[in-house]
């Protein structure tokens, strides 16, 4: 795992005006951000065909 962003791709800095979120670029940072948005998008698909399987069984 990267010792400057903890396996989470990037590092959250926290200004007055809000929160901004630099990419990780530690030369032996092993996050793999094509598998993670990969992951995102299985999840965000199941839930999206569960939501429609429920509108279609009610109507």
């Amino acid at each position: 795992m990267c010792e400057l962003c903890e396996g989470t791709g990037g590092v959250n800095i926290v200004h007055s005006w809000g929160v901004e979120y630099l990419p990780c670029n530690h030369p032996k940072c092993d996050y793999d951000r094509k598998k993670d948005i990969q992951e995102s998008e299985a999840i965000i698909n199941k839930i999206k065909s569960e939501i429609y399987s429920r509108e279609e069984a009610t109507c």
